[in-house]
């Protein structure tokens, strides 16, 4: 799979930058802030099971341990992963209240990914069309397929991540895009080719894939406080989806 040099030449250089890891919320804060209402309120064990994973802000590998672990209840598993990605934020606090209502249904997911060895495309199709969970976007169920499944090559699909990879590649037909957000039309081949590109990248600059992952996703933040690959998306994006329409 060829690259585009420019943007690939500012990549490479991002290898070297400081970087925080991601943390997200403390999942008990997240809980009671997001979920937490007489309408949502959960079974007493997850509660408890959520007190014991503490005070703290979780890094992937922390996530990654608490979702592989089959000894963990798998919802308190998903409000972990939901409060590290910051689901719900600012207005779309509905969309993680309308997902968890559907908690019984994501559970049976969730045990899927943690068991079985699905393909890409499985696990995506999970889902997605008749199995769409509503306040569940592809940003959010794919942080779900990274972290519950047994290797960690299911890569988180956001707006960061795909455009990234289409910048990089050029290629517009990688993922369908509605405005800046991967498309809800998107199926199983499509996140699977958006993963094997980042396989490909990876080789490229002789990283593991899900560090790579995290490369392209950068570092978050207003102005320069973002990382240098996250300003540069921010710049050249607008010039490039206007250019392909």
């Amino acid at each position: 799979m060829k690259f585009s040099d420019t943007h690939l030449c500012v990549l490479r250089k991002t290898i070297s930058e400081t970087r925080a890891p991601w943390r997200g919320r403390v999942p008990i804060e997240w809980f009671n802030a997001i979920l937490n209402t007489p309408d949502t309120e959960p079974r007493e064990e997850i509660l408890n099971e959520l007190k014991l994973v503490g005070s703290c802000r979780l890094n992937r590998q922390q996530l990654r341990g608490i979702c592989r672990d089959k000894s963990k209840d798998l919802l308190v598993a998903y409000i972990c992963t939901m409060a590290w990605g910051g689901q719900g934020a600012g207005i779309r606090i509905g969309h993680a209240r309308d997902a968890w209502a559907r908690r019984d249904a994501i559970a049976k997911r969730l045990h899927a990914l943690r068991t079985g060895k699905l393909t890409r495309a499985a696990a995506y199709a999970l889902f997605t069309d008749t199995n769409c969970v509503k306040g569940l976007g592809s940003a959010y169920f794919t942080k779900l397929l990274f972290f519950f499944s047994p290797l960690k090559n299911n890569y988180i699909m956001d707006q960061w991540t795909a455009k990234s990879m289409i910048l990089l590649t050029g290629k517009t037909d990688l993922l369908r895009m509605t405005g800046s957000w991967p498309s809800r039309s998107n199926a199983g081949e499509d996140y699977t080719r958006f993963c094997e590109a980042i396989d490909c990248l990876a080789k490229k600059l002789d990283l593991p894939g899900d560090k790579t992952e995290e490369l392209i996703f950068s570092i978050g933040g207003k102005g320069a406080k973002a990382g240098i690959w996250r300003r540069h998306v921010r710049d050249h994006w607008p010039e490039f989806a206007r250019a392909n329409r």
